[in-house]
């Protein structure tokens, strides 16, 4: 499983993001073998980049919360049944 929490909501650090994903998802290991599930946490404005960026993920109605009394929202995505 792989949990990201992007901490800024901009669209070159999410693409960065899903890069690192796929590049941690190549290895030694058998596709098959694999925990695909992803885990994406970050500002519900930024739904279609993490869409775009991370094919497969979809928003959930869990929403994440912070304790520094921020104004933006913040939205779940996943790809599996959550």
């Amino acid at each position: 499983m792989c949990v990201i929490c992007s901490r800024f909501a901009s669209k070159l650090i999410l693409q960065t993001d899903a890069e690192t994903v796929k590049w941690l998802w190549k290895g030694p290991r058998d596709s098959a073998d694999r925990d695909s599930r992803r885990v994406i946490c970050t500002g519900q404005t930024m739904e279609d980049v993490v869409v775009e960026a991370f094919i497969g993920l979809k928003q959930v109605s869990f929403e994440p919360a912070h304790t520094a009394k921020l104004d933006n929202k913040y939205a779940c995505f996943v790809d599996f049944e959550f």
